[in-house]
This record gives C-alpha cells, structure tokens and sequence, in this order.
C-alpha cells in the first residue's frame, strides 16, 4: 500500500507472483477387527471396522526463488505464505462431525451383523459373513480434496532495467524474463517479456514437471 501511494513517484517495477507445489491431501487410516462369537450352533463372525480421514502437510517443489542476472542475484523471493494453516484449521473443525458419523454408520453395519446372525442355522452364518464382509469393504474415509491447489505462494520484484534474467528456484533456471522496451524484437517464445516502461505483474506456476507463466498486467 505504501508503495501504491508513491506510485507516481516510483521507478517502473515488475512484480512476480508464484504458486508452489501441491497443497495438503487427506489419506485414509482404517482399522478393521473380525471378532469370531459364539453363538447357540457355532461360531459368528463379526467386522468391526472405522476409517478416518488424515492431513498432510502440503508438499514443496522448491522452497526459495529469485531472479538473477548471470550469477548475480537481483532479487530473491519471499514467502507469502501456505495453505496449510487454511486447511488444518478447516479440517480441525470438521474432524468431531466426521468422527461422529463414520462412528454411527459403524454401529449401523455392526447391528446390521448381529441382527443377521438371529438367523439359526447355515442361513444365519452365510448372512452374518456376509454382512461382516459388506461393514469391512465398504467403509472408506472421504479422502476427496481439491489437486489443482498449490502449497505456497511467492513474491518478488525488480525495479525495470533491461536485459535478460533468469528466474531461479533452489538454483536451478526455470524461466527466462526479459524486460526490453519492445517486446515485439523478442522473437523467442520461450522468454517472458515485459515493456521496460510499464509496470509488470507475472504468474509462475511450478507444477514440478511443468512450468507455467503468464503476464497479468503491464500497464
């Protein structure tokens, strides 16, 4: 804000915002017991099974980034942030309902089972395995989250000069950004480009295999 302030005052500047890795992902921890109980003709099995959703910390691609001009470093990045606190928190508050329903519909199957296993004879015992094979497939946690989400977000920015740099993360190139005065000499594709005399806003997006750039504003 302050630097909005004194825009005008401001030599032109060229802002670069990234996104970062892959954000938290839900895993499944699932514990299951067959309990064999004895019953008037025989043994009955019973499946008492609860599975829960877990949260990962979010993974990073690269944890530093900056623009360099040969080996020289013009800029280096800062760390805005992660999603993790987001997400924790979030999934810290739905965590009692989650409990709360895997744990009914974990006594739904289990009556299920015993009201099956009232039935006398080889009947009862197909229909008390059957049931106790259904409570253990089919209970899974609902581990569905959002995959195009990154992990941390990054920002850096250099005062305009001309010339060629490179944007690097953990040391190693990632993209070329070259600032010139008209962009339609740069022939390379390959290269962002920005107008010298303009304020400039890139996107990066490290998808690990991927890069993908943008120029959102040059004005």
């Amino acid at each position: 804000l302050a630097q909005a302030e004194k825009l005008s005052a401001m030599p032109k500047t060229t802002w670069i915002l990234i996104e970062d890795g892959k954000s938290p992902r839900k895993f499944e921890k699932k514990f299951s017991i067959f309990l064999p109980i004895p019953s008037g003709d025989g043994l009955k099995i019973m499946n008492v099974s609860l599975a829960l959703p877990f949260l990962s910390q979010g993974t990073f691609f690269s944890k530093s980034y900056a623009i360099q001009e040969g080996q020289n470093v013009v800029s280096q990045a800062d760390l805005i942030n992660t999603l993790n606190p987001l997400l924790f928190n979030e999934f810290e508050k739905q965590l009692p309902f989650i409990i709360s329903r895997n744990i009914i519909s974990m006594i739904i199957k289990v009556s299920a089972q015993v009201g099956a296993s009232q039935i006398g004879g080889l009947a009862g015992f197909a229909a008390t395995l059957g049931t106790s094979l259904y409570s253990h497939l089919s209970t899974a946690a609902d581990v569905r989250v959002s995959t195009l989400m990154p992990n941390a977000f990054y920002a850096l920015k250099v005062q305009n000069k001309e010339g060629t740099f490179e944007l690097v993360a953990d040391g190693r190139k990632i993209e070329n950004v070259v600032i010139a005065k008209s962009c339609q000499t740069q022939a390379n594709a390959k290269n962002i480009c920005v107008s010298s005399d303009k304020n400039n806003i890139i996107y990066i997006r490290n998808a690990e295999k991927n890069i993908f750039s943008k120029v959102l504003i040059s004005k």
